[in-house]
């Protein structure tokens, strides 16, 4: 809700609509505020989705993976805010389990839930959000507000996912003549739908660095 008010406020603003182009922004900022207010875990020291328990007592969801770091891909999150370096730290630590040698996966490895089910969310490399991650690690290792040593790790960092990603995809290429729907994270293969050149397709950005 945050991104879309802040693109419908951007859109106004081109269209010369700059009392709709208010509205939106003062939507956003307000969503904005209910994130920071409400999803912050402190006691995990990460956003987090909740639900009510049966005595209508909040409760965060517990899990590690990809929705815990939403707030940071799409850019919600002041980086003079001690939860942005908090936040970036998490992502890029291999104690956190989410990063690979292939790509972010979508489940932490040292979450229960990790590759339980049809494993369709709950291991696996999605091009889509790393192309959200690899871009957001981009603009961020570009950016000066950003303290010198923090901005290094993400610079390096985002070195590592694109080549990873970029090797992922053309090593299975290679390998199968295909390109699939989600990778392993153990092994780089491709698995589920192929030939999927929808957002698996995004590796052509990822090599000319067009985010």
């Amino acid at each position: 809700m945050i991104t879309s008010t802040n693109v419908l406020a951007r859109v106004a603003t081109v269209l010369g609509k700059d009392d709709d182009a208010k509205v939106y922004s003062t939507k956003a900022e307000t969503y904005k505020q209910v994130l920071l207010d409400n999803f912050w875990d402190s006691d995990r020291e990460m956003f987090d989705s909740i639900y009510m328990d049966k005595s209508g007592v909040k409760q965060f969801d517990g899990h590690t993976g990809y929705l815990n770091f939403w707030p940071l891909f799409l850019d919600v999150i002041d980086t003079s805010d001690s939860r942005f370096e908090t936040t970036m730290n998490k992502l890029i630590d291999p104690k956190t389990g989410l990063w690979s040698d292939y790509g972010v996966r979508s489940l932490s490895i040292n979450d229960p839930f990790y590759m339980l089910g049809d494993d369709y969310w709950t291991s696996p490399i999605w091009m889509n959000i790393n192309f959200l991650i690899t871009s957001s690690l981009f603009k961020y290792g570009k950016d000066t507000s950003i303290e010198e040593s923090l901005r290094a790790k993400i610079e390096t960092s985002y070195g590592e996912l694109r080549l990873n990603l970029i090797n992922m995809i053309v090593s299975s290429y290679t390998a199968t003549g295909f390109i699939w729907e989600v990778y392993n994270d153990m092994s780089g293969a491709g698995m589920d739908n192929h030939p999927f050149t929808g957002w698996s397709a995004l590796v052509t950005n990822l090599m000319a660095e067009v985010y």
